[in-house]
């Protein structure tokens, strides 16, 4: 498979050219992870980078970003974070200083529309490439796909680059993650993975679809107002008590059917991290929220 290469042989070669023109690696990184979710094809991919600085030598921390992004924010355990962005030929280089020189993490969120390509077939191919700057201990890049797709397989294999992934679900949606240890500066990685639509429409004759997709239709309908209604008692009972805050979170998690993403809470309510974790953690005391974590980052669902 040669699509995961879409990051031309020159433009690698300035990468790390520039790593050797900056003198070097100014930071150990203890853990660099890439998540891309591709909500929905067409659209730009939300992506997220976390990274876990061990030790930072320099007065600035820098990051270079090979595709086009939009939305940037870069944030750290104290909130949102000062940073400058430098356009280059490569790329957009961001530049933040640093609040702590010691195990210091710091999130990276953008979207872009530069990791998709359409393949024959209704298929596509997400594709991610990058070149280390800093000696990194553990180097994770997770993709999530669209809900209803799934990875193509050939030859009774995944359509994957590395071959060595993991395949898994987050219950609504397939992700695929790889994971590296000990990353060396100046090695470039790249990463790809086939998906295609798997809609029951494509994979069985319409006359077996129809009584199968009813049923279901019916049972997940029951489940749902069953669901709902042992979810609303619960809720419901303890609203009015709850502090304005408190409400707004409920309120949002229920446009949400449920769950969603905490970074997204504290983006729709406009709420630092810290305040958003202490609402949060109250809600979940009363048993009313349950916090899920995956990774580095946490979900938030209400509680059955």
């Amino acid at each position: 498979m040669r699509l995961f290469h879409i990051v031309p042989k020159l433009t690698m070669f300035f990468l790390f050219v520039s790593i050797v023109v900056y003198g070097g690696h100014a930071a150990t990184v203890g853990q660099h992870t890439v998540t891309i979710d591709v909500e929905e094809v067409g659209q730009p991919a939300d992506v997220t980078i976390e990274l876990f600085y061990k030790d930072i030598t320099s007065e600035q921390v820098s990051y270079l970003i090979p595709y086009t992004i939009e939305n940037l924010q870069v944030s750290d355990e104290q909130g949102r974070l000062s940073c400058t962005q430098r356009q280059l030929a490569i790329g957009t280089e961001i530049l933040c200083e640093p609040r702590k020189r010691n195990n210091y993490s710091i999130t990276i969120d953008y979207a872009s529309d530069s990791f998709l390509t359409p393949l024959p077939d209704t298929r596509q191919a997400i594709n991610y490439s990058y070149s280390v700057a800093n000696p990194t201990e553990q180097f994770v890049v997770r993709f999530i796909l669209p809900e209803g797709y799934g990875v193509v397989e050939s030859n009774g294999s995944a359509s994957v680059t590395p071959q060595l992934a993991q395949i898994g679900s987050t219950g609504r949606r397939i992700f695929v993650e790889w994971d590296r240890q000990e990353v060396p500066l100046g090695d470039t990685l790249a990463y790809s993975a086939q998906f295609e639509n798997l809609t029951f429409l494509q994979r069985f004759p319409y006359i077996y679809i129809v009584p199968f997709v009813l049923i279901i239709l019916v049972l997940t309908i029951s489940l749902f107002v069953a669901r709902s209604r042992q979810r609303g008692s619960r809720v419901d009972e303890a609203y009015h008590a709850l502090k304005s805050e408190e409400q707004q979170i409920i309120d949002y998690l229920r446009s949400r059917e449920g769950e969603c993403k905490q970074r997204d809470i504290v983006k729709a309510l406009d709420l630092s991290k810290a305040k958003a974790s202490r609402l949060i953690a109250d809600l979940e005391e009363r048993a009313l929220v349950e916090k899920i974590q995956r990774g580095r980052s946490n979900r938030i669902r209400l509680r059955d």
